[in-house]
């Protein structure tokens, strides 16, 4: 698989196999996705691969603090303002990504449930998580975690693995500790569910689209 053919064909994968991946293939994917550029070498990144019992047991907490209403409370403060053209892009996305899965504008069941699986890392049977010293600038180390993830979704997609990356798996970090030996002076910046992608999902044809006119030239 070319470099143009893996970036134009990975996509965010939002329903798995049960089948868990293998060791040798998550190895294949975090030791060579280390390479990604990052500051000064100073590789600010910590990684966690996490098994299938594991994620299962994560699944559920996460859930059940969701539908008991408990406040999130992430290491890396999440976004809640975006200026409209990019809120106006988010908005379409969900709208979008709901007609592609069949789920009506009044179903709120449907959708909560969406929301659900979410937590659930959309029924991967593995994931990764990223975390970094919390004495690291908060801009950016997570800048260089960013291209370190974007290695491992282009990596995992060369293997025909699926991924997702997750905010939300993140919001309780209490969880994720509970079952990670993540120290308390680390940050958990992001999650990844990765797997093998169910082609008879309902969202298995869904892809994302881009904005060209954000790309400016100057001196051509």
């Amino acid at each position: 698989m070319n470099l143009l053919t893996a970036i134009n064909g990975r996509r965010s994968v939002r329903g798995y196999k049960p089948d868990p991946v293998s060791r040798q293939e998550l190895e294949y994917v975090v030791k060579n996705a280390i390479w990604a550029p990052n500051w000064g070498n100073t590789q600010p990144w910590e990684i966690a691969v996490i098994g299938h019992d594991i994620v299962n047991n994560l699944s559920e907490e996460f859930v059940k603090k969701v539908k008991a209403g408990e406040t999130a409370n992430p290491d890396l403060d999440m976004p809640s303002v975006w200026p409209d053209v990019h809120k106006n892009r988010y908005v379409s996305l969900g709208r979008s990504l709901f007609t592609s899965m069949g789920i009506e504008r009044g179903d709120k069941e449907a959708r909560q449930n969406h929301y659900f699986n979410m937590y659930r890392f959309f029924g991967a049977p593995n994931a990764i998580y990223i975390y970094m010293d919390k004495g690291i600038n908060v801009h950016y180390g997570p800048f260089d975690i960013g291209a370190l993830s974007n290695n491992i979704c282009m990596l995992a997609h060369e293997k025909g693995l699926g991924t997702c990356i997750l905010a939300c798996v993140s919001h309780y970090p209490d969880v994720v500790r509970k079952y990670i030996n993540i120290p308390d002076d680390k940050k958990i910046v992001i999650g990844i569910a990765v797997g093998y992608p169910d082609e008879n999902h309902s969202s298995a044809n869904f892809k994302s689209t881009r904005d060209e006119d954000i790309i400016s030239w100057h001196g051509f």
